[in-house]
């Protein structure tokens, strides 16, 4: 039984009492009178009144628990004596639509939670950055920006000192592809008048060949060395002369004199050819790169110039009171994102109250000491399913007899005997 009786015995002190203790007195005749009498020094003591009372033993908590609304179990705890604790589910009702509303309410919260930390951080960027117009660009930023200006021209500097070995590398491949690998083809070819050594069947004519030879030998001896550009057309020009001979040479019959080519003299020009013009196309494509390099260093610099201005130069009123604008949209955006968590909390929290509604959940550690919920079993919403009881902490219940409740205090200190117990005192 969880009720055991008790004896509370309660003791109080009151005012010194002078005691005198006598024995049994025998008369002597011939004794001293004082003889039969004892004596006892006087000294003040505390005198003890008990007070009794019988009770029980009590649990210090003990609640029977109801579902608030109505519908279908889907989950009990466990039975009569399982120990559980506070805020543990006993049991609940089918609500897996309500899980389901709550999950989706929780990650709507989750989301705009997030939105508001990116809204925050982009708003605190505009703080900075309308202190910084403010402000004007600190002594070590403008040297650095400075720097970065240097670093710039110098790297355009470099890039176009260098181009002069290129445009003479270029005027070496030209001169060899030209004079070197296309010297079989022509017979005084440095001259005014080359003579082609092969006759063709190709609508390239030897006249205009050697009309090429004459123009291509000019280009070589005027060669370009200090502008990019105009070295890359003279090379095209190479090029294109390179192309016609190949588109003959294709088509050959025989030599000049009507002899005929050898297939090796053949498959030999044609490899001097192909080696000439991938010579050249090579070299047009250096000159692009660093055509392309100059220009694009060139807009860097620029760029790093027009930033180092930029700067020095303190901020005008209309870049000041847009960037308030800006700033004060940043701060609205803030303060509505802050409302929509509040409307989604605020929606997570509904959901959680119905949620809770169709669970039971301990106030309190303790024992189950009645469950009536089954699984599957339809409740109606207030019908007691469940008592939970506290195993943690106990009362005795006594009551004091109207005479000797003057006797006792709060705070006074009491004797426990319990029936189960009878050797020991509580």
């Amino acid at each position: 039984s969880r009720f055991m009786k008790t004896k509370l015995i309660i003791g109080c002190g009151v005012g010194g009492l002078i005691l005198l203790i006598g024995g049994l007195v025998f008369f002597k005749q011939k004794e001293d009178p004082l003889a039969s009498y004892v004596f006892e020094s006087v000294t003040i003591q505390d005198l003890t009144q008990t007070v009794s009372v019988t009770g029980i033993i009590i649990p210090a908590s003990d609640v029977t628990l109801a579902f608030e609304t109505g519908g279908r179990i889907g989950y009990v705890r466990g039975g009569v004596g399982t120990r559980v604790y506070k805020n543990m589910v006993l049991a609940s009702l089918v609500s897996s639509d309500i899980a389901s509303d709550l999950a989706q309410a929780q990650a709507v919260v989750v989301g705009a939670q997030a939105t508001l930390k990116q809204q925050e951080a982009g708003l605190e960027a505009q703080q900075v950055k309308l202190i910084e117009l403010e402000k004007g660009a600190r002594p070590e930023e403008i040297q650095v920006q400075e720097t970065a200006w240097n670093i710039a021209q110098s790297d355009l500097l470099q890039l176009q000192s260098s181009q002069s070995s290129l445009l003479m590398n270029a005027q070496i491949q030209a001169d060899d592809a030209v004079n070197r690998l296309t010297d079989d083809f022509f017979t005084n070819d440095q001259s005014a008048v080359p003579h082609l050594q092969f006759q063709t069947s190709s609508s390239v004519g030897s006249g205009f060949l050697e009309d090429q030879r004459v123009s291509v030998q000019s280009v070589l001896e005027m060669f370009s060395l200090t502008q990019l550009s105009e070295a890359k057309s003279q090379l095209l020009e190479i090029k294109s002369y390179l192309s016609f001979l190949t588109t003959a040479f294709d088509q050959v019959i025989g030599y000049a004199d009507g002899t005929s080519v050898s297939s090796t003299t053949i498959t030999t020009n044609k490899t001097s050819l192909k080696t000439a013009l991938s010579a050249i196309q090579a070299s047009i494509d250096t000159l692009s790169d660093r055509e392309n390099a100059i220009a694009s260093q060139k807009l860097v610099v620029k760029k790093m110039q027009n930033a180092l201005m930029l700067k020095k130069a303190p901020a005008t009123q209309e870049q000041l009171s847009a960037q308030q604008a800006v700033m004060k949209q940043a701060e609205a955006l803030v303060e509505v994102q802050k409302a929509n968590i509040a409307q989604a909390q605020a929606k997570v929290q509904s959901i959680q109250v119905q949620f809770f509604k169709k669970s039971i959940v301990a106030p309190f550690s303790g024992i189950i000491s009645k469950q009536d919920a089954h699984v599957g079993e339809i409740v109606v919403a207030s019908t007691p399913v469940v008592s939970v009881i506290s195993d943690a902490a106990y009362e005795i219940e006594a009551h004091i007899p109207e005479v000797d409740v003057g006797l006792i205090q709060i705070g006074q200190r009491s004797e426990v005997h319990l029936d189960a117990y009878p050797s020991d005192v509580f």
